[in-house]
């Protein structure tokens, strides 16, 4: 049996307000990348950061195509400031829906692999997490061995033992 060497990325605390039910919510996403895949997974990743041919390179002047757009396609995407005219939205498009769902997901290429939790927090007994300064931070802690273990279970068949439970190493 070959051993499974993954490297796991988590995203910071996120919470958001819904205005059609007053709710609030906490997401927590984890992505787990096979080692042996990752330098394929980010060479489609940065292919897409080429919006018109697909052809990325860092040094502009290697890319085959002088679209010009390189300096604004070359940058930070995060959710917080894409708006839909921008490069970034159109670049975080192409990563979620043509590549994670269409290439990665729908024909299995196993190039990453996700679980996310979203937790109603309206619907907690949030006085369980204790005080107000640390409440977000026990509860992020609580639901993240959660999602971590049950995407490695789901999407590698893995039971994840924690350190306090067993004295063998964690794999």
């Amino acid at each position: 049996m070959k051993a499974l060497e993954l490297e796991i990325f988590c995203d910071e605390i996120h919470k958001e307000y819904l205005h059609q039910d007053h709710s609030h919510w906490m997401y927590i996403g984890i992505l787990f990348v096979p080692l042996d895949l990752k330098a394929e997974l980010i060479s489609h990743l940065l292919s897409m950061r080429c919006i018109q041919h697909e052809s990325w390179q860092w040094d502009e002047s290697l890319c085959l195509y002088k679209c010009g757009f390189h300096e604004r396609n070359d940058t930070e995407i995060h959710y917080s400031n894409i708006h839909k005219t921008s490069a970034k939205y159109k670049i975080g498009l192409r990563w979620l829906h043509d590549f994670l769902i269409e290439k990665n997901n729908k024909k299995n290429n196993g190039l990453v692999y996700f679980n996310v939790l979203g937790l109603n927090l309206t619907r907690m007994n949030l006085d369980s997490f204790g005080t107000n300064g640390s409440r977000d931070l026990t509860i992020y802690n609580k639901f993240f061995r959660t999602t971590l273990k049950s995407g490695a279970n789901y999407c590698f068949g893995l039971q994840l033992r924690t350190m306090e439970s067993s004295s063998k190493p964690v794999h």
